[in-house]
């Protein structure tokens, strides 16, 4: 299971600071880095991706009930999904570390996040298992019931953070 803080930033007078906070199974993972403001600040995010699949409904059911629902949409979603497009769109130099099944949802999660001008090169496509799903029913209150297949998200491990230490030479990963 892995779980994230949000990025936290913290403005000096020359320096913009960016803390990530990452657990993983048992294993914390804490990445801090540094820019200066006139430049635009890398952030690597690792989280989870999904599809949210919402179903709109008059009332939530009750256990057993089934009930008719009615707009139905898709969006993307996962915590870090939209860590990563929100750090995106307000001018970071984003790039996001996820695993995706090697299905529609994966690839369409891709597509929406290139589309966004994240940096995805180490996003990771598994086979295996299948992309993260997420099922929300939503009632005429705004009250909501959500069921999340986690899917190929669950699989992510932290082996997997010893590639970007290389290419993030300013990111330090403890």
């Amino acid at each position: 299971m892995m779980r994230c803080i949000p990025v936290a930033v913290f403005n000096t007078n020359s320096k913009t600071f960016i803390f990530i906070l990452v657990k993983i199974g048992g294993l914390f993972f804490f990445i801090l880095h540094s820019k200066r403001l006139l430049m635009r600040p890398s952030i690597l995010v690792i989280g989870s991706s999904n599809t949210d699949m919402v179903i709109k409904a008059a009332h939530l059911p009750a256990p057993g009930e089934t009930i008719l629902g009615g707009k139905f949409f898709m969006n993307p979603g996962g915590k870090g999904a939209n860590q990563a497009v929100a750090a995106a769109r307000l001018g970071g130099n984003v790039t996001f570390i996820t695993k995706t099944g090697n299905d529609i949802f994966g690839k369409q999660s891709v597509q929406l996040l290139e589309e966004e001008g994240i940096n995805t090169s180490l996003i990771i496509s598994d086979s295996l298992h299948p992309s993260g799903v997420a099922m929300i029913t939503v009632d005429k209150n705004g009250e909501n019931c959500i069921v999340v297949a986690s899917g190929s998200n669950a699989e992510l491990t932290p082996i997997i953070f010893i590639t970007p230490k290389k290419k993030f030479k300013k990111l330090l990963l403890f």
